[in-house]
């Protein structure tokens, strides 16, 4: 029985997620820019976007190999992209959700993780691939499915590059929290910090949940640490 519903659930996302796009991401890339997303990620993922087939065969090939991880396979969802720049506090809104049916760009207040920010003062100041640093990963990831965790419903995320290729083990996942609301960051100049998952408030969640689920890709990243690096 529980295959038959699996099998019905996987069905009806697969029929919900086949929407026609009516932008590509060049058509944004202006907009984006101007709405404060990286000129240089936004070109990372135009290129990524190209190979996103394969993205989401490799996901759904490490899906293969963690049947016990409910929500893990990835069934195809290229209507929106995501990006959170965590150069930014997390008192600003710095998830960014770019929709490729209407041409709308959102922005939303998004977490971190509490070991990329011991001093607690908004600012993500390193990143982990390792289990139980309760740092954030940098990195392209590919949203998974729905399933309900210890946070309520949560979308797993897949780790597409080096730098976060743990996150399924990690159970890096996107919820809902309570320490994530305009109030918090108004009050304490940053909102609360994650184990290393990107949270979100809850009616926010509520909103973009059902949209961003199934294969969305979502890249994160730090201006500030590359233009170090370089």
């Amino acid at each position: 029985m529980k295959i038959i519903l699996s099998l019905i659930t996987f069905i009806l996302l697969a029929t919900q997620l086949n929407v026609a796009q009516a932008y590509t991401l060049l058509d944004l890339k202006a907009k984006a820019i101007e709405g404060g997303i990286s000129r240089a990620q936004y070109d990372i993922m135009i290129a990524q976007f190209k190979n996103y087939d394969k993205l989401k065969a490799a996901a759904n090939q490490k899906a293969s190999e963690h049947k016990d991880l409910v929500g893990s396979q990835v069934v195809g969802n290229k209507n929106y992209v995501m990006f959170i720049d965590f150069s930014l506090s997390s008192a600003e809104e710095r998830l960014y959700v770019v929709n490729l049916v209407t041409g709308n760009i959102s922005k939303f207040l998004v977490t971190h993780g509490m070991g990329s920010d011991i001093n607690h003062n908004g600012y993500a100041e390193s990143f982990s691939n390792e289990d139980n640093s309760h740092k954030s990963s940098l990195g392209l990831y590919i949203s998974a499915g729905i399933y309900v965790g210890k946070h309520g419903e949560s979308v797993r995320l897949h780790g597409l590059s080096s730098t976060n290729s743990n996150a399924l083990e990690r159970a890096i996942v996107m919820h809902a929290a309570s320490y994530v609301s305009e109030d918090i960051a108004d009050s304490q100049g940053h909102i609360g910090r994650s184990h290393g998952c990107p949270a979100m408030n809850a009616a926010d969640w509520k909103l973009l949940k059902p949209k961003v689920n199934g294969g969305v890709l979502l890249l994160a990243y730090n201006e500030k640490l590359a233009k170090k690096a370089n």
